[in-house]
């Protein structure tokens, strides 16, 4: 008994430089350092290995993550653990938490470095999950990051399905709270009443503390019969945050059908009432027919089309005029 304890607090010794680490193993086996003939295996490189193990990451008093695991096996020379069936909590620094789950994983007790493998899934406080086939948390700048394909689901949402998207890599900030997915994304998101939101871009944001979504560069979006482009589109959800409800596109934008071409520096899309805001110098084209305003509005899902103060001749049978 005062060999296992010994070893145990030596563990603890070298897990604790610079860092705070706590180990709670419910059995604990060891494997004595014996000097054999032939070839060795690899449990003869096995210091000790530590069953149903729960562990608390913190520096200067800040805790950054609780793990746990149904084992965890120590190799001679080495400070890293290998882990097996992980799960992890990491927490930002305004009180949020990623939530982490996979098969196996290592931790090294010196810097307190984490990688999790095997059906990864993160999710965020608000309802952000993210599936993958490896994760590793940097400590030193506080991110969780990957740069294997990830699948995304967006939170649950009251009416329609939640949005989702793929994305080659991945990296989450305990400091800002901030999702970023990002090379070849691609979304959908669909609405109750079988109406459908496709985009792509090379660059996603997600928010921990709301559920704001935003796309950036070349980004496209199709809905409906309409191919939208800019260099960035924004998902607004309503005052609960349960729910998509427009999206607002800036920094200069094109959007165009069959029969007509809109550009302005500024497009908000209503998808509750199939309404197309254009501000910013809005102009539109269609057949030999041009107009600008102040604003225009795509009406119906682009059937009637608004222009208030209009500044160009038009075939007045096809446009609607408003002169406030």
């Amino acid at each position: 008994m005062a060999k296992y304890t010994k070893i145990f607090l030596v563990l603890l010794l070298v897990l604790f430089v610079a860092e705070v680490i706590l180990f709670a193993p419910e059995n604990l086996e060891v494997k004595e350092d014996v000097s054999t003939q032939g070839e060795q295996t690899q449990d003869d490189h096995i210091e000790q290995a530590l069953h149903g193990v729960y562990v608390v990451g913190a520096k200067k008093e800040q805790k950054e993550w609780e793990l746990w695991a149904d084992k965890a096996v120590d190799y001679k020379e080495t400070e890293v653990m290998h882990l097996s069936k992980v799960r992890a909590v990491f927490f930002t620094i305004d009180g949020a938490e990623f939530k982490v789950t996979g098969k196996t994983g290592t931790v090294s007790g010196e810097s307190m470095n984490m990688t999790v493998e095997g059906d990864v899934k993160m999710s965020s406080s608000n309802g952000y999950t993210f599936v993958t086939e490896r994760l590793t948390y940097h400590s030193e700048d506080k991110k969780l990051v990957t740069k294997t394909p990830v699948q995304m689901r967006g939170p649950q949402e009251r009416q329609g399905q939640r949005l989702k998207l793929n994305a080659k890599q991945l990296m989450a900030s305990l400091l800002t709270n901030v999702m970023e997915v990002s090379q070849h994304v691609r979304g959908e998101k669909a609405f109750r009443g079988g109406k459908k939101v496709k985009i792509a871009s090379e660059k996603a944001l997600f928010s921990g503390k709301n559920n704001t979504a935003q796309f950036l560069e070349d980004v496209v979006v199709d809905y409906e019969a309409f191919r939208i482009t800019g260099p960035k589109a924004q998902f607004d959800y309503d005052r609960r945050g349960r729910a998509v409800t427009s999206m607002s596109v800036d920094g200069g934008v094109r959007v165009s059908d069959v029969d007509k071409m809109a550009t302005a520096k500024e497009l908000k899309v209503d998808f509750l009432k199939n309404k197309f805001i254009f501000q910013g110098s809005p102009r539109v084209v269609q057949d030999n027919d041009e107009l600008v305003g102040d604003q225009i509005i795509f009406l119906d899902g682009g059937q009637r089309v608004q222009v208030k103060k209009a500044r160009a001749k038009v075939n007045r049978n096809r446009w609607e005029q408003n002169s406030e």
